[in-house]
């Protein structure tokens, strides 16, 4: 089922969720799967499902956080937001609870190892090892924090050149996280981490040698690691793609991210954002790593005037069919947007975001960037 929703079978994925509901009935996770395809909607028998499920002593806790995401879905389809915001809270807090030990010190990693560019990276080191091989590829990189617009970027982007492969959510670049996390001492392998880097790269066939060069990587966190990227790839363009923060902060808490450690305190998510904003400020101005900025919210309201200079900047053929690239039948998307890229590229800007925002805007008032976001 989950396939079929990646390659864009929506109706067989149908099928097949409603089938596994005939085995495991009181399986919410797939409930919120079909809600998201817009197939199933709330009503007595589902609401008293829940209910009972709730009001039970024995709950796995994977299934008792998914109970809440549905019936917050529900409270936001009555506009009964403050009920939604306490739901989703819940939801995230059963989630953490159950594996605190291991989101604490995955976020403490990023935040203030990989985050701290003394530690995580040296300008002073030149790579000597494969020059020309490096310089004879010319990857895309797509940065920036969760739904922020990433994925339909990348299948424009990918639209306009049969020379472009795509990865998705590859996290190849995470060879070189292992390594600072594991060793003190890692700038002095840096050689050998690029070779395995590029490696992977080819192993995953976004890389070959022989006919293929170019190839988009949208592993967002990317951004911890820019300055390494351009030694590694030399050629390397990066896209910083962009979005009301805010507008990707509720999109986040909605959204059961359920293996990315700082996705389920409030608190985590918005440390994560300044971070951030904190580093591709270091990167560009500190570092002079150069970045291309495309903001969401004129990439889909100006859609051809956007593109048409992002892809001058990428030298890339415009052509008038990019706006529905994400129709054609050949997509397959592996993140949280799978259904979402699927619908036309212009007219969805929502500002639904915004009556959630106000139970928690006061957790941003003490960052830079939300005061300048404010203006």
């Amino acid at each position: 089922a989950r396939v079929c929703v990646e390659v864009g079978d929506k109706s067989k994925a149908i099928k097949l969720y409603k089938k596994i509901l005939k085995y495991k009935p009181d399986d919410f996770q797939i409930y919120n799967l079909l809600h998201e395809m817009k197939e199933i909607k709330f009503n007595k028998l589902i609401k008293n499902k829940i209910k009972k499920f709730l009001n039970s002593k024995k709950k796995q806790y994977k299934n008792h956080a998914q109970a809440k995401f549905l019936l917050s879905k529900y409270e936001r389809e009555k506009q009964n937001f403050k009920s939604e915001f306490l739901l989703l809270k819940d939801a995230h807090d059963i989630i953490y609870e159950n594996n605190k030990e291991r989101f604490t010190n995955v976020t403490n990693f990023y935040l203030n190892d990989l985050g701290n560019l003394s530690k995580s990276y040296d300008h002073s080191i030149e790579l000597k090892n494969n020059l020309r091989k490096r310089e004879a590829i010319f990857p895309i990189f797509i940065v920036g924090i969760p739904r922020s617009g990433s994925t339909i970027l990348e299948k424009v982007i990918s639209g306009g050149s049969n020379k472009l492969l795509a990865g998705e959510e590859t996290a190849i670049m995470h060879i070189l996280f292992d390594e600072i996390f594991k060793n003190k001492n890692f700038k002095n392998n840096i050689d050998r981490i690029s070779e395995a880097v590029i490696d992977q790269y080819e192993k995953n066939g976004l890389i070959n040698f022989d006919s293929n060069h170019y190839f988009i990587d949208k592993s967002l966190e990317n951004f911890f690691c820019l300055g390494w990227i351009m030694k590694i790839f030399p050629n390397a363009k990066i896209i910083n793609i962009k979005r009301d923060p805010m507008a990707s902060i509720v999109s986040i808490f909605r959204r059961n991210l359920f293996n990315t450690s700082w996705a389920h305190k409030i608190e985590d998510i918005c440390k994560y954002v300044n971070k951030y904003y904190e580093l591709m400020y270091e990167w560009e101005y500190k570092f002079h790593i150069p970045v291309y900025h495309l903001h969401y919210e004129k990439f889909i309201d100006n859609f051809d005037d956007e593109t048409k200079l992002l892809f001058s900047y990428l030298n890339i053929d415009w052509h008038e069919g990019l706006k529905d690239i994400n129709e054609k039948g050949n997509i397959v998307s592996k993140t949280a947007s799978t259904l979402q890229i699927r619908e036309p590229v212009y007219n969805k800007i929502s500002n639904d975001y915004k009556e959630l925002s106000k139970f928690i805007v006061k957790n941003l008032e003490q960052y830079e960037w939300f005061q300048h976001n404010k203006l």
